[in-house]
This record gives structure tokens, sequence and C-alpha cells, in this order.
């Protein structure tokens, strides 16, 4: 388990996890958060967020009001210092990643 927050889940989010945890009838202590995340050329990065049993040996542990999050080293090269938030509200609902990493340089032309 890591003892610093390389990243940080906020309330909202840890709370609609462990919905989704009880949604799918599983027990939150056999379960845990995987996130994952890839270069996404211009538009930023594209991220995956699901429920996994297998930690790896090259995996990351952290922990959030008895909610298990991993990730691989490669994720945590791109989200260090990421906060992940949950957002219901009149525009629709998901998880929102505040990535300082990220950067949103692209001259294309599109919004992105």
């Amino acid at each position: 388990m890591q003892t610093t927050q390389d990243i940080l889940l906020t309330p909202k989010a840890i709370a609609e996890v462990k919905n989704i945890i009880a949604e799918n009838g599983l027990e939150q202590d056999e379960v845990f958060l995987r996130i994952g995340v890839k270069p996404g050329g211009c538009c930023g990065f594209n991220y995956s967020m699901g429920l996994d049993t297998n930690v790896g040996p090259q995996d990351s542990s952290y922990e959030f009001d008895n909610l298990k999050v991993v990730l691989d080293g490669q994720t945590l090269f791109y989200i260090n210092g990421t906060t992940i938030d949950f957002k219901d509200d009149e525009e629709g609902k998901g998880f929102i990643f505040i990535n300082p990493n990220e950067k949103n340089d692209c001259e294309c032309g599109h919004d992105h």
C-alpha cells in the first residue's frame, strides 16, 4: 500500500464506486477499482476504470475510505497528482479526471 497519495478520489467518486460495487452484488473487500490511462494524442488521455480482483507485481495500491484502488506503473506515471471526481448534474453524470499532467495544446481546430 502506498504511503503517499499520488492520486485523490473525492468523496463523491468514492461513494459512486461503492454504489457500483453494491449494485453488481459484489463485496467491497473482494474487489477493487482499477484505473488505467493511455495517451490519447491531441485530445489528452483516455482513462479507463473497472472492477478487478487481481493485483499484479507492478501495481500500486491505494485506499480511500475502505475502497481499494489499484493502478499499474505506467498509469501512475501519467496520472500522478490527479484528482478523480464524480459529477451528476443537468449536463450528465460521470467521473472527471483533473490531471495536472494533461496538456490540451491541440491546434487542430476542434473543441475537445
